[in-house]
């Protein structure tokens, strides 16, 4: 179990900004990323950061605050322990895909740190929509529907959102996306069962059959957003990545709302 729990370490390192104590049984645990090996424990590394939001969420709702402001600071809590690594992602897509003529200018405003007005609106789009999931969530089915819901989204997505890597080759020569090249269909497909399980027992332990439109809203966002790159750009970037995670994310909350509301 060592070898695996070290993966798992590795991956929450990958994906979080949480200082991960190195532990005994860990052989390189600061060792370059390699999509090859952290592809399958990167779910469950998800679903971990999902805990924390659910944990965020069941606090502030304990404390009164109502599902609105608790869902607040739940999506608040996951920025800050994710860095906002993915909804940086979506704004670099939304600004070179909106902004760029051709695919070098696209590539050249995606790797430009500063933020446009197609990014901004990006990310208040999807943090509105977050927000307002949860709290509808909470609202419309209770507490423990808006805490799996966000354990399942955030599991799921960390195995949709690596479809891109898949699918398409990288279009530059260096970053994230070079380096992590692509990605064999058998690892993908290993993690996108792991992140499946875990989405489809949150989403169905909350609303029955009915729940499985979650993962499936989910997968076609990532697929989406993988096509989208493919007529925009020729390939995927770390980028690419990145807003299929978040688009798979808010994928499983809009099914899981579309199936708790029928």
């Amino acid at each position: 179990a060592a070898p695996q729990a070290a993966l798992v370490l590795r991956a929450l390192r990958f994906w979080t900004r949480i200082p991960i104590p190195v532990q005994a049984f860990e052989v390189d645990p600061f060792a370059p990323p390699d999509m090859a090996s952290l592809a399958a424990p990167s779910p469950l590394a998800g679903a971990l950061i999902g805990v924390v939001g659910a944990l965020v969420l069941w606090i502030a709702t304990g404390l009164g605050l109502g599902a609105l402001p608790a869902s607040v600071l739940c999506v608040a809590a996951l920025v800050l322990v994710t860095g906002a690594m993915h909804e940086d992602a979506l704004a670099d897509i939304a600004d070179g895909f909106g902004g760029g003529g051709t695919i070098e200018r696209k590539l050249e405003i995606m790797k430009d740190p500063r933020l446009g007005s197609y990014g901004v609106v990006a990310i208040v789009l999807a943090l509105l929509f977050k927000v307002a999931a949860i709290a509808a969530l909470v609202e419309g089915a209770g507490l423990a529907a808006g805490a799996f819901g966000l354990i399942g989204a955030v599991a799921l997505s960390r195995a949709a959102g690596l479809w891109p890597l898949v699918a398409l080759d990288p279009v530059r020569q260096d970053g994230s996306g070079a380096a992590a090249g692509r990605l064999a269909f058998d690892n993908w497909r290993v993690a996108f069962a792991i992140g499946a399980t875990i989405a489809m027992v949150c989403a169905v332990a909350m609303s029955g059959l009915d729940g499985l439109l979650a993962p499936i809203f989910a997968s076609a966002a990532a697929y989406g957003v993988t096509k989208l790159a493919a007529r925009q750009i020729g390939g995927q970037t770390g980028d690419v990545c990145g807003a299929a995670t978040q688009c798979a994310e808010l994928g499983f909350l809009a099914g899981l709302l579309t199936a708790v509301s029928s």
